[in-house]
């Protein structure tokens, strides 16, 4: 019986030891970027879109997609896109679009941040309702 406790012991150490080393790892996950905002707005049926990444110190390149979809009936469609392209650590980006109804609208944004040739992926997105 003293035997079996034993083992029991055992296991549950180094499953617990497994745990930690797997919480440790992704605490020491790459994050290059400080701050990342996404902002969709509607004056009529002109939506303003933007998007802004501070990446942090030693951040070079940051590229992706800001788009602009349309959500309808529980169905995504993308009517706009524009492309990020930045040989900086900070990248800001404003576009206003028109679009042809009311509705909801969703801005997403994703992009690589570069620091060491190393990226890390952010992908953010936020919806309003052109009325």
């Amino acid at each position: 019986m003293k035997r079996f406790i034993r083992i029991k012991c055992i296991i549950l150490a180094l499953v617990l030891m497994c745990q930690f080393v797997l919480v440790k790892q992704e605490a020491q996950a790459q994050v290059n970027a400080a701050s990342a905002t996404v902002k969709l707005s509607f004056s009529g049926k002109t939506a303003t879109c933007g998007a802004k990444i501070v990446g942090l110190s030693g951040v070079n390149k940051i590229t992706g997609t800001l788009k602009l979809k349309k959500i309808e009936n529980k169905t995504t469609t993308t009517i706009k896109t524009w492309t990020i392209s930045e040989s900086a650590r900070t990248m800001a980006m404003t576009k206003t679009y028109k679009v042809s109804s009311t509705g909801q609208y969703k801005v997403v944004m994703s992009v690589k941040v570069y620091k060491g040739g190393e990226a890390q992926q952010i992908t953010m997105s936020i919806s309003r309702f052109c009325i």
